[in-house]
């Protein structure tokens, strides 16, 4: 969403439309600096409750988690409310929905299950590449987060 918003943003300005790539980019660099952000809210807080020895503590461990939960729920709630009650809609999104809905009353005539077998038939290859794409991302992913405890403590046997 960040990235289509960057574009919209490069496509609405004439000076910024040659620099489109460079928007997007920048976007996700932005992303990087919220990760990094965030693992510095864990290293305080875990300053905080003094856990900087070999050993931590349980309670303190689950407090130190808690809290940058906490922390990236209330930045996330800020940013909702603020694009919902302050952030004006793009005129290229406008535009688009505009477009859009000229073209949906021209297809309205068109059943939906044209409509989808029309996507279908155009679009197979697209779809097919995307699907796959998540597919084996999610397995790389999310197939290594069950196990991570036991990599964990084969590289780190004394760490529990």
């Amino acid at each position: 969403m960040a990235s289509s918003s960057a574009a919209e943003r490069s496509q609405a300005d004439d000076k910024l439309r040659h620099r489109r790539g460079e928007q997007v980019v920048l976007t996700f660099s932005g992303q990087g600096m919220g990760n990094f952000v965030n693992g510095c809210v864990i290293i305080i807080f875990m300053a905080i409750f003094g856990m900087t020895g070999p050993k931590l503590d349980k309670t303190a461990s689950r407090n130190v988690l808690m809290i940058q939960f906490a922390v990236g729920a209330a930045v996330s709630v800020f940013l909702v409310l603020w694009r919902y009650f302050k952030l004006q809609e793009s005129k290229v999104w406008e535009q688009e929905k505009k477009d859009f809905e000229e073209v949906t009353e021209k297809e309205l005539h068109k059943s939906k299950r044209f409509m989808t077998a029309n996507a279908f038939y155009n679009f197979w290859p697209r779809l097919t590449a995307t699907s796959l794409a998540w597919v084996v991302n999610d397995f790389a992913f999310y197939g290594n987060k069950p196990f991570q405890s036991t990599f964990i403590a084969l590289l780190y046997p004394k760490a529990h």
